[in-house]
């Protein structure tokens, strides 16, 4: 079959990715995501062959990195970037000093690039193998804002999935500063499926107990109250949390007024 007009300009870009000099191989990469399909395996190993050369200089693997996250995730574009995530966790742990930093900044590149919030449940196990890598290499807060925002997509998919809940509070008890909850923290809560699975998120850190695990849950309460113009259920969370064992956060739910925070 003839090779289609796409297929030949991203072959085209690749064959720059691979041997144009450092401005070539920035423009090749940004341009490539636009033509990526599912089958285009040349140009994104391409890609992630960027990513991953120790010898490559910092503005070419930082573009590579940023056009990870528009990789199709199929048969194809999945395995390639489990292996870019896997090799850059063996780099981040060599013993040279230099090489090691400069993968953690890869792997940190990828993570920030990543669109968890609006990704598919394949970019969610994505994200997870990153965030487990993450944390192998000691990129501690950086895990914890990646399994921050998967376990909120994930809600958003409605599974609330614990074990990743679980690791998250493994992150941040320790260290509660790692903890990626900002003032313009929200969550749309579109379906019920959706809501089902923030009540059972709320209720797994409530009743967790921890000082972390309660700011997140009052976060997550505020967020279904809002969803639900604060129906029953909602309410009746808010006031458990009003009798949560941390003392800050029990003050916390005491202040919210579900008729302003809606």
């Amino acid at each position: 079959m003839r090779e289609s007009a796409g297929e030949s300009y991203a072959a085209f870009l690749a064959r720059l990715v691979r041997d144009g000099d450092e401005e070539t191989v920035v423009a090749a990469c940004r341009a490539l995501p636009a033509w990526f399909t599912p089958e285009s395996t040349e140009a994104m190993r391409a890609v992630a062959d960027v990513a991953t050369d120790p010898g490559r200089r910092r503005r070419e693997w930082d573009a590579a990195a940023q056009q990870l996250a528009w990789f199709p995730l199929g048969p194809v574009g999945g395995p390639i970037l489990r292996g870019v995530i896997r090799g850059l966790q063996e780099l981040a742990v060599t013993p040279d000093p230099q090489a090691r930093a400069d993968a953690l900044r890869r792997l940190a590149g990828i993570g920030e690039a990543l669109r968890v919030r609006r990704g598919s449940a394949q970019t969610l196990l994505i994200a997870d193998a990153l965030a487990l890598s993450m944390h192998a290499v000691g990129l501690y807060a950086d895990a914890a804002a990646l399994t921050w925002d998967t376990s909120l997509a994930a809600v958003c998919h409605g599974e609330h999935h614990t074990a990743r809940w679980e690791r998250l509070l493994d992150l941040v008890e320790e260290r509660p500063e790692r903890l990626p909850l900002g003032s313009g923290f929200h969550l749309d809560a579109p379906t019920p499926r959706a809501r089902a699975a923030l009540l059972a998120a709320a209720r797994l850190l409530r009743e967790r107990g921890s000082p972390a695990a309660g700011v997140m849950a009052l976060a997550l309460v505020s967020a279904g109250g809002r969803a639900t113009s604060w129906d029953e259920t909602w309410r009746a969370e808010l006031m458990a949390l009003r009798d949560h064992t941390d003392h800050d956060t029990a003050t916390a739910a005491f202040l919210l007024d579900p008729e302003q925070n809606c």
